[in-house]
């Protein structure tokens, strides 16, 4: 993980972002890393497969010499009560506007 973020750190420009995707377990080292860097977080989603359980990835945006703001959102569910996919998937799936992360 430390060669990729310090790979994305070499290749952002000044203010440039910087998206990963990983598993929630490891998010405090991502954060760490990123600011070894000189890589701000500043959007984090937490993406759960369904209502109810815990998730599985976490999508961090990061901001190349950044100020020290975060913002989380709210979570990204996968599939709905129903068991099919949630219409915010669904938007992403059909590149729709899917908001600021």
């Amino acid at each position: 993980m430390e060669d990729v973020i310090r790979a994305a750190s070499r290749l952002v420009m000044p203010r440039g972002k910087f998206f990963m995707i990983h598993r929630p377990t490891r998010l405090v080292d991502i954060i760490t890393l990123g600011r070894k860097y000189k890589l701000e977080p500043k959007v984090i989603q937490f993406v759960h497969p369904r209502p109810q359980k815990a998730p599985n990835l976490v999508l961090v945006q990061f901001v190349k010499d950044g100020r020290p703001e975060l913002k989380i959102l709210d979570p990204l569910y996968v599939y709905g009560e129903d068991g099919n996919y949630t219409k915010e998937l669904k938007a992403i799936y059909n590149n729709k506007d899917i908001g600021e992360l």
